[in-house]
Order: structure tokens, then sequence, then C-alpha cells
């Protein structure tokens, strides 16, 4: 599917979970989990926004929203703070905000989505899109900096599952305490990518060129899992008196990807894998100052390998998987 299509599964998981939010006493507490630099983050707001509009007994009575944006300490909240308030991409001056008078609080929280964020019972509705692949732990491999079970090791795939599958069970746990009875969760989790395939081929390519070999450097790592559905589901069981299943619906894409792109397709491209991949890489960097001893001699080797990424100029395919939840707290 486009880009256009998994939009529109943010939609559809919102149709589904926004008719079911518990009662509410003037007051909707919301937050959106690995918020990143905010636009997709504002986005989604937006678009809960405008499907709270369509619940006019919903809203006759709702006169305060505190919207929660999460992620890890060292994110950059000056920037969704930035986007919060601009008055072209902004939630504040949303209709649903205006025409019915609604005071907005929005607060940002600098930890981990794997443990619990906020009180008790004290949130209606939590998204997290987009995040759930990245892990708080991970293991050096001989494959690159990001393993997949695709590379058919069995120790090494058995060692990721059960370190996803351990902390897709604390990030449920955390929601499920956070979460009112009724409240709702809406998630998509990445099970399926040929990324790591991409970005391995090139971070070999890069040491070789510097006549090095990447397997001396193995403690910069890219801390990401595709969850395979199985493990997700797996998971899932242990929860069935925990949440009902809402929704569930998997959306998978298999294209070429044409580097024959214009300059600015380019460089929003480049921007977008910066802002995944560029920390991991220039940390991970930072165990090994005799080769790369300061941040001039880390960036020049992420642009290097940035430039290898962006610069090839034969099609690539791009093939992913994603699985769309809304879960309710029983």
């Amino acid at each position: 599917t486009s880009t256009v299509a998994g939009a529109s599964q943010f939609v559809l998981n919102l149709e589904a979970a926004v008719p079911l939010l518990p009662p509410h006493q003037g007051t909707l507490s919301v937050v959106d989990l690995g918020c990143a630099h905010g636009k997709q983050s504002i986005s989604v707001i937006k678009q809960l926004f405008d499907e709270l509009k369509t619940q006019s007994n919903y809203i006759q009575n709702l006169n305060q929203l505190n919207v929660y944006h999460e992620d890890l300490p060292d994110n950059d909240f000056k920037a969704v703070e930035k986007s919060i308030n601009d008055p072209e991409i902004g939630y504040l001056t949303h209709d649903l905000v205006k025409q019915n008078n609604i005071k907005v609080n929005y607060n940002f929280i600098g930890k981990s989505f794997y443990e619990e964020i906020l009180p008790n019972s004290s949130l209606d509705l939590a998204f997290c899109y987009n995040s759930l692949h990245f892990l708080p732990e991970y293991k050096s491999t001989k494959f690159g900096i990001a393993y997949t079970p695709e590379y058919g090791d069995e120790e090494l795939t058995k060692w990721f599952n059960d370190t996803a599958n351990g902390y897709f069970a604390k990030f449920l746990t955390s929601r499920y305490y956070e979460l009112k009875a009724g409240g709702l969760l809406s998630i998509n989790i990445p099970t399926e990518s040929n990324f790591q395939n991409w970005v391995n081929s090139n971070w070999k390519k890069v040491f070789e060129a510097r006549g090095l070999n990447y397997r001396d450097f193995d403690k910069v790592v890219f801390p990401v899992y595709y969850r395979p559905l199985e493990q997700v589901n797996k998971v899932l069981s242990e929860f069935n008196e925990k949440f009902k299943l809402i929704r569930s619906f998997t959306v998978s894409n298999q294209s070429m990807v044409n580097p024959n792109v214009t300059e600015v397709q380019k460089q929003n491209m480049k921007n977008h894998f910066k802002a995944v991949i560029y920390n991991q890489i220039v940390s991970g960097l930072e165990h090994y100052p005799d080769t790369f001893k300061d941040e001039e001699a880390r960036d020049k080797l992420y642009s290097e390998l940035e430039d290898l990424c962006f610069n090839d100029p034969s099609p690539r395919e791009n093939k992913s998987s994603f699985e769309w939840l809304v879960l309710q707290k029983i």
C-alpha cells in the first residue's frame, strides 16, 4: 500500500476507537507514545479532533483536553512544541477547540514507553505509531547493525523474538494500568521490512572503502526489530483477559523505489533517514575514539553511509508490513 493508504489506517483506527471512548467528567486525556519531532504526532491529534467532532453527544459537556507527547529524554521536544503552536499545522486552533470553547493542555514526557509514564486509570486513549520496533536492548551480530529473521540464525532469532516479546508485554501491561476501564489503545506494529538488508549492505561498504572491517565496530547497532506477526499474536493471546480486540488489519507493501527522484524528494528521504538512524550511528561510534576521534569524524562516516544509501542509481525493492490494532481495556 502507499503512504496514502497507510495514512488512512490512522483514520480507520480512530473511527473504530472514538465511538467506544469511556464516559468522561468533562475531561479527555490522550497520549501519543513515541512522538519523535512532532509533525506526525500533531497530525494524529488533529485526526482525533476531526473524529471527535462527529460525536456530538460525547463532546457536549467536554471542556478540557489533556494531550501528552512522549518520547525518550533526548527527543527534540522543542520541535514538537513549535509544531503544536504553529497556526498552520498545530492543533490548538482546531475547529473542535474553537467552536466548543475547549481548553487544551499539552505536556511532554521524556521516558520510555516500555514503562508506566502516567498515573493509573488516568487515560482515555493512547496511540503508538511507527515506534514499537525500537528496542531498548539489542545484540551485536555478524550481519551488520540490524537483524532480521531472514538471516536464518536460529539462536539470534530466538533471542530477538524473546526480547521483543518481553518488551511488547511490558508495553501492554503499562498501558493496561494507565488506561481507564474501557479506555482504548491504537497502535501499529512493523512486522516485516527489507530495510535491514539495505542498510547493512551499505554499512559494510562504508568500512570497506576505508580499508576497515565493519565487524570490528560491532558496538554500533540500529536497535530495531520487526516482530513477526505470529510473535505479535503470541503476546496478544496472553492479554485476552485484559484487552478486547476491536480492530486488526494488515497492510503490506512491495514496490520498487525509483532512484530518479527530484532533489527535494531525495532530501526529504534523507531527512527522514537521518531522524531515524543518525543518533544511533554517531553515539555507537563514540566507543571507538581511536578511529573516530571527534564529532566531525563520526559525522563524516554517517554522511558516507547516507550518500551510499541514496546515491545508488539502481532501483531498489521496498518491502514492509504493518499490523494495525485497536484494543480496549476490559
